[in-house]
């Protein structure tokens, strides 16, 4: 809807980007999904994605506090972990679901 903003146009935007990992059960299949949605109004509008995907756990730094993950496609993220009691529940090799829920929100003032 950026056509119809006006030069001068004040607008307000707020980015949201959520990341969870789940340790994936034994044997539970692997997911790879995507999906998006909208929502508008007269004066703004919100566009949000959900992906899930699984991932191995192919390295894990204490020191650093981060865990390293591959998935599908050679797909390749390291994560800052923020509780360290996580360490103690994955090892290297651990199956995870990743799922991500960003969202953008725009709207004139």
């Amino acid at each position: 809807r950026f056509n119809e903003l006006k030069v001068g146009d004040r607008i307000n935007a707020t980015y949201n980007n959520n990341v969870m990992v789940r340790l994936k059960p034994p044997g539970e299949p692997a997911v790879d999904t995507a999906a998006t949605g909208d929502a508008k109004s007269a004066a703004s509008g919100t566009q949000a994605m959900t992906r899930t995907m699984t991932a191995n756990i192919v390295g894990i730094d204490r020191n650093a506090s981060s865990i390293s993950f591959e998935g599908p496609n050679g797909w390749k993220y390291s994560r800052r972990v923020v509780d360290p009691m996580v360490f103690a529940q994955v090892n290297v090799g651990d199956r995870v679901d990743i799922i991500w829920n960003t969202d953008l929100t725009v709207s004139v003032q």
